[in-house]
């Protein structure tokens, strides 16, 4: 899967979204921790920097030269440094801000595993709307269907744009639906100005449809006339 992937590239592929995810959920606990944090993966990076390059000379482990920058700090692959240094910065940040949930007596992970399910929850629920509103069940209907011929079209790329196209265009059918049910919960009496967010809203979607469209009849024309 990752075969093109340089080791670098995977040293960044599996810590800096989770790094980045710590950050923006925790930004305040990692800041009050900041001062730990930076000396324990300073630390760790060292001895990962002094440690390495023993296990390389033993054997314990070998590099695909092809997947090396070739770049070394003192005879320590560029590679390593960075690896010891992201996942040393993960695994401290993520127990610094661990440390400070539990002295509210509540896990991190499980408050944050609980939070992504019920975000599904409501999201399923938001789900209902395809048995009350007609457009949204034409459009999956005719979505699914485009989906189908996409797949037996044998072309990733058009399996992934009509599916972008697709989930587009039901979410914003899905938000103009949200707007004109929230206006007439706030608004039940005319208002113009409530009556100009539905419409433009309302405008939006069919827009967001037309393009729909488009991408549909090209690639018809591409599937039946032999185009890319």
């Amino acid at each position: 899967m990752f075969g093109h992937f340089t080791y670098l590239g995977y040293d960044m592929l599996f810590t800096i979204p989770l790094i980045l995810f710590l950050m923006l959920r925790s930004g305040a606990s990692v800041r009050k921790h900041c001062f730990v944090i930076a000396v324990s993966t300073v630390l760790l990076t060292a001895y990962g920097f002094l440690i390495w390059p023993i296990g390389l000379r033993w054997g314990t482990w070998q590099y695909h030269p092809e997947k090396m920058l070739g770049v070394a700090v003192f005879g320590t692959h560029l590679e390593d440094i960075l690896w010891w240094l992201l996942t040393a910065l993960l695994f401290v940040s993520f127990i610094a801000v661990s440390s400070e949930c539990e002295k509210d007596e509540h896990s991190f992970l499980r408050s944050e595993v609980a939070g992504f399910w019920q975000s599904f929850h409501f999201a399923a629920a938001g789900l209902r709307q395809f048995n009350e509103e007609r457009n949204l069940a034409i459009m999956a209907s005719n979505g699914v269907g485009a989906f189908i011929v996409a797949v037996y079209a044998h072309s990733l790329l058009w399996l992934a744009l009509i599916a972008f196209v697709i989930f587009t265009v039901l979410a914003f059918e899905m938000m103009n639906s949200a707007v004109e049910t929230m206006f007439d919960c706030l608004m039940p009496y005319k208002h113009p100005n409530a009556k100009k967010v539905k419409d433009t809203m309302a405008a939006a979607s069919l827009f967001v449809s037309f393009g729909a469209i488009a991408v549909g009849i090209t690639f018809l024309c591409a599937l039946f006339f032999g185009g890319r």
